[in-house]
């Protein structure tokens, strides 16, 4: 994995590097969908408010920048509320397929080292246990944890550390020529250098 680089970048002559938590709320509207499921539906202004209160929660567990947090989801509401929750605490977003393997999850768990992961009751069953701490959306504990939590912004004031640009923003697996997966990490410099509009919510960048 690359490592943190604390010095503060620029990106050309545009200016500070953008992260993506401001990647992700860049030019949105507070009243619009952010995030639409079937009959579910989820305004920028609840999404802002909700990640802000599971990022809190997923930072008591010691989520942050250079840390890793695994996505275990297959609905667009839940995946992108996970995305915005991630990045808010400044850890590393890694999606996967709760539908592939165990085996191959378990490989993308120990190679990223990342120690907390989150869900869905419906596939926490079929999910690595050994290793990683999995937070569940649906869980009421943890959703009465996370909805006593504040709601309001979170910045570096409230992470464990100074997030930089030199952090790992996502990182995606793929298959190398031998079905074996093969992470790809983006800073979070890169990440702005590649992202002339901001992501959509529901759609997980990739």
């Amino acid at each position: 994995m690359t490592g943190a680089d604390d010095n503060t970048a620029r990106a050309g002559a545009t200016g500070p590097t953008v992260l993506l938590p401001e990647l992700l709320r860049a030019g949105t509207v507070p009243d619009a969908i952010a995030l639409r499921d079937g009959a579910r539906t989820m305004t920028y202004q609840e999404l802002d408010e909700e990640s802000s209160r599971w990022a809190r929660e997923l930072m008591a567990g010691g989520a942050g920048p250079g840390e890793f947090v695994v996505a275990a989801l297959s609905r667009p509401l839940e995946s992108g509320l996970a995305l915005w929750a991630v990045a808010k605490t400044g850890a590393c977003f890694v999606p996967v397929d709760p539908t592939e393997p165990s085996r191959r999850i378990a490989t993308v768990i120990a190679d990223s080292g990342a120690r907390q992961g989150i869900t869905v009751a419906a596939v926490r069953r079929d999910l690595p246990r050994h290793g990683i701490d999995w937070l569940m959306f649906d869980d009421c504990a943890a959703a009465g944890r996370a909805a006593r939590r504040p709601a309001t912004p979170i910045d570096n004031v409230h992470r464990a550390r100074a997030l930089r640009p030199g952090h790992p923003a996502y990182l995606l697996y793929l298959s190398d020529p031998t079905g074996a997966p093969k992470g790809v990490l983006v800073t979070h410099r890169e990440l702005d250098h590649r992202t002339p509009h901001p992501p959509s919510a529901g759609h997980p960048l990739s």
